[in-house]
This record gives C-alpha cells, structure tokens and sequence, in this order.
C-alpha cells in the first residue's frame, strides 16, 4: 500500500473519531435525531445561510445562494419560496427539507441552528421544524435553561435534559415533531445560544440519561428554586405516584437563590379580575369573598385551593393554581405565581377582603431536580451523580443505546 493511501486513511479515520465525540451513536451506529418545533403560524419567514444551501421538495433540490434571504410563506395551503429578489421559485403542498451544503449552520429570521430544517404546510399554516443530532440539540438548551459555571451541576442538567428529550422522542413518532423550543417543553436556542461550558457538559455526559427499573425514567423534570423541599408530583400534577419523584430536603443547597422567598401582594379587585379572567368560558366567581388553603404536598405546597366569590366556589389543584394567582412583573405584564409554596393572609375590614397577601418561596413546580439545589450541591464539591442519585430516588445513570435501536 502507497505511503499516500495509508496517510489518507489515517486522516479519514481519525476525522470521523472526532466527530462521534459529540454526538452519541446508538447500536445501529447513526446519530439519534431530535425535531423541535421553531415556528408555527401563517407569518412569512426568512431562511438563509453563510455558504450555499439548497431546498429538497419532492426529490428535486434548488440550489441557494450564500448570506440572501429566501422568503418562505404560505397561500392557500401551498408552500410558496420567493428567491432575494421576490421571485416566486416554487409553489408546492408538499414538505420542503432545507439543507446547508457546506457544513455552516442555517438561519431562521437571522438566528443560527445546526442540522437541518423541514417545513410543513397545511391547515393555514407552516411549521418548521429543526432537525439534528440530539447531541447537538442539547448544546442550545442548557444555556437557556441552566447558564451557570459548576460543571457537575451542568453535567447533572446535561443527563436530566437528554433524558426529557429522548422521552418525548420516544413518545412522538407518529407526531409532527418531537418537541418545542419553548419552556414549555425545554428552551432551546440553537447555535448562537450556544456556550464553551455547557458545550463541555454536554459532551462529557454524552449519551448518559436516567433509568428506572431498567426502563428509561422519561418523567424526570427539573425547575429553578424549590424554596427548601421538593415535592411529589402527584401533588403538583395530579399524576400517578412515581418512584422516582419524591420530594426531597434541599434546604441547604438552593437557599442562595434570589427566589428561595418572596411575598406577592394583590387588592380584592385586582385578583379578583384575575380569577375570574383565568375561568375563561366557565362560569365566574364574581366578588371575592375568601381564599382558603385546602391540603399541601410534604414540601409545604399547596396541592389544593378553595377560592369562594359572590357567584359560587371552586377548587383550584396543583400546579395551576399558580396560574390562578397571577401578578404583575416588573415590566407590568401578568405572569403565574413564582411556585405553590406560599402561605395566604387576608386583610379585612368591614367584613370584606382588602388585600391578599401570598408569602412563599421557590421558582417552578418543584418537582425532580432543583437546579439552584444542583449548584448548591456542586459548590460543596458534589458531583454530578451525587446529585441526580440525590433528587431522582433509586435511578440509575445508563448509556442511552440500549434504548434506540
């Protein structure tokens, strides 16, 4: 064999060496690939890229050009892409795939993701959706969901975050997409969220998720500040006991949190309105007559709450009555009660309610792991197994290959 050929393999072999380093290859020795959801509606969109890419729709590729946009909209239910200049490329109801070329990331309303992009048209509306290595999916998530800089509480996220996605990875193959890009599910803010340390936790956790009785523990789940104790999540949401989600002292570890306490003050009018606006099409309470703390979780949450007005009662159950109890942030817009830890004291005069008082603490449900509680934990010199083992009782740290065939 030529001393050439040889060089060249060497090369060949160690590039695709390097190239599995961030992305898990299960068994079958491809990537596993996530679909997050990046937009959904009638809104015309902007698609580009640094380097030249193309469009896919129906097996015929259309080559575009670098750093131009290409407008993408929808009429009639039809896919239509417009080249920089406004002229109309294609018209189609078929599924477009767009695709970079040269390995750059593409953009989206200027902001860049890895992998590529598909765009479903139907109904009135486009979706589009980013597809890539679940790998490279987490790399724009854990800066947007936990930016900080202990590596084992980054690590620990890394672990909990895959092992969400590769649930509803699982869970969704007869659905459009796997995923959103909001904290609905888990913020994702692709390659320009991206940061050195979090790229580092991904990849030194690469592959690793949760399991449970040697079953992926795909309702694991996390939250910003838990106020001092976790709780079960049947008390939060109204779900089946699970094993690995009892709540947890955590009093020592996140109390450095900015949100570990906090006090919400309404008048009667104000969260009265708010009530009876979160009611919706169902009938209203009307005047506000009383609140009244019905039954808490073992962290102190409340698990149910009776809210009386002049038109009647309801009970209001786990975790959306802090959707019920809204307040005013700082830029003047509503937005839920930080957590259900709270205790409620009323002001009345003459019989009637004045003011509401909630004093509480944590951000979040409260459920599975407190990600102030992980840095807390981490500071104290904790690494990132100690952690999970701590707040997901009788888990077990597997490679996730056993689990994508």
């Amino acid at each position: 064999m030529k001393l050439y050929n040889l060089s060249k393999i060497i090369l060949i072999i160690i590039f695709f060496f390097l190239a599995g380093l961030g992305t898990c290859y299960p068994e079958n020795g491809l990537p596993v690939s996530i679909r997050v959801l990046l937009h959904s509606g009638a809104v015309p969109v902007k698609i580009s890229s640094p380097a030249p890419f193309k469009f896919i729709i129906n097996g015929k590729q259309m080559k575009a050009d670098s750093a131009k946009d290409y407008l993408v909209q929808i009429k009639n239910d039809a896919l239509i892409i417009n080249d920089p200049d406004g002229k109309e490329l294609v018209k189609s109801c078929s599924p477009a795939s767009v695709i970079s070329t040269a390995g750059e990331p593409l953009k989206l309303n200027g902001k860049r993701y890895r992998g590529k992009l598909q765009i479903l048209a139907g109904n009135g509306k486009f979706l589009i959706l980013n597809t890539l290595p679940l790998e490279d999916y987490l790399l724009g998530v854990l800066p947007l969901e936990f930016n900080v800089k202990e590596a084992e509480a980054l690590k620990a996220q890394a672990v909990v975050a895959r092992t969400y996605a590769l649930g509803k990875i699982l869970k969704s193959s007869k659905k459009d997409y796997d995923i959103t890009s909001d904290p609905s599910n888990q913020a994702y803010g692709g390659f320009d969220a991206e940061t050195l340390l979090c790229s580092n936790a991904v990849k030194e956790t690469s592959g690793q998720i949760l399991t449970f009785n040697g079953k992926l523990a795909d309702s694991v789940c996390y939250h910003s500040t838990c106020g001092g104790h976790t709780e079960d999540n049947e008390k939060v949401f109204g779900t089946k006991p699970i094993s690995y989600l009892r709540g947890v002292d955590c009093r020592e570890s996140c109390k450095d949190s900015r949100f570990y306490t906090w006090k919400i003050t309404w008048s009667r009018e104000s969260l009265e309105k708010i009530i009876n606006d979160s009611l919706g099409s169902q009938k209203k309470i009307g005047k506000l007559r009383s609140i009244e703390i019905l039954e808490q979780g073992s962290s102190g949450r409340v698990s149910k709450l009776l809210v009386e007005g002049e038109n009647g009662k309801i009970v209001i159950s786990g975790d959306e009555i802090r959707k019920f109890l809204k307040f005013p942030n700082d830029k003047g817009r509503l937005q839920n009660l930080y957590s259900t830890l709270f205790k409620i004291s009323l002001t009345i005069d003459k019989g009637e309610i004045i003011q509401i008082e909630a004093d509480g603490g944590g951000w979040g449900h409260g459920v599975g792991m407190c990600q102030f509680g992980a840095l807390g934990m981490a500071k104290k010199g904790m690494d990132y197994r100690q952690i999970l083992l701590y707040y997901f009782n009788g888990i077990k740290i597997d490679d996730m290959a056993q689990f994508v065939k």
